[in-house]
């Protein structure tokens, strides 16, 4: 599989009159792990998957790499999760990666958790407001 760094920085600065070579010298890897430690099995993370199907929610995703490994262990298209989950991304570089998997992403005011989680906490009271 090609890698795709969340910004392309080599070619920016080439751009701009730089010199530089893109080199990837790590690479995330998804895992879900439950609160226990565990590793969740196949079954469990579509179980899970399911569930999250069956009613409206918001997940946040703070980097790109979190967007590809959610969608690696629940397989957001596959399982209809864009019917029902809303996800709120921490910028905009993140906010395109979901845009990949997601019909639709809020993206909080700034780049800091405390801005992530109010948009979180914004879109979660749209939800209950729309649901009485």
């Amino acid at each position: 599989a090609t890698k795709i760094p969340s910004f392309e920085l080599a070619g920016y600065l080439t751009t701009n009159g730089r010199k530089a070579e893109s080199v990837i010298c790590y690479e995330t890897h998804a895992k879900a792990t439950k609160a226990d430690g565990t590793d969740f099995t196949e079954d469990q993370a579509q179980a899970f998957a399911a569930s999250l199907a069956k009613e409206n929610g918001v997940v946040c995703f703070a980097s790109p790499s979190s967007v590809r490994g959610f969608d690696n262990i629940l397989r957001v298209q596959e399982n209809n999760l864009g019917r029902t989950l809303t996800p709120v991304a921490i910028g905009k570089t993140t906010m395109s990666e979901v845009l990949q998997y997601f019909p639709q992403c809020k993206v909080a005011d700034s780049n800091s958790t405390s801005d992530l989680m109010s948009c979180a906490a914004a879109v979660l009271s749209e939800l209950e407001r729309d649901q009485k």
